[in-house]
């Protein structure tokens, strides 16, 4: 379920779009409509690609798929950093609340230093998923 959302200002998104080989799901671009909130117009470029298939209960499977999505697609995403005047990488990790006293969770060292070292944020969502039935 984790994903990578890429907030992009450039004046050559298509041909940047053509440059890389990222998982890409959805793309937004200046001045589109949000699909599912007709109110929301977006400002920048939008970029959202795939991470991890794994389901919220698997942090940890999520996180090694992180990592490995880092090692594939480096390249990538330092060829997005140069060729733009400003962008913003976020990852989005959904993860599930277990219901118990005290929950932690790792985020590999791993993780970490490749994600600071390509300046890419890692958003955690944390969801209550027994209330919602």
């Amino acid at each position: 379920m984790c994903v990578l959302h890429i907030e992009i200002e450039t004046d050559n998104l298509d041909l940047i779009l053509n440059s890389i080989n990222l998982p890409i799901y959805q793309i937004y671009k200046k001045g589109d409509k949000s699909k599912f909130r007709k109110e929301i117009i977006y400002e920048t470029n939008l970029i959202s690609c795939d991470v991890s298939e794994k389901d919220w209960k698997d942090f940890e499977g999520q996180t090694k798929d992180m990592i490995t999505f880092l090692n594939k697609f480096r390249d990538d995403l330092i060829y997005i950093r140069k060729n733009s005047n400003q962008v913003d990488f976020i990852f989005d990790l959904p993860y599930q609340n277990r219901q118990t006293f005290n929950q932690n969770d790792f985020l590999p060292t791993e993780l970490l230093l490749k994600s600071g070292d390509l300046g890419i944020g890692i958003n955690l969502s944390l969801y209550n998923v027994e209330n919602q039935e």
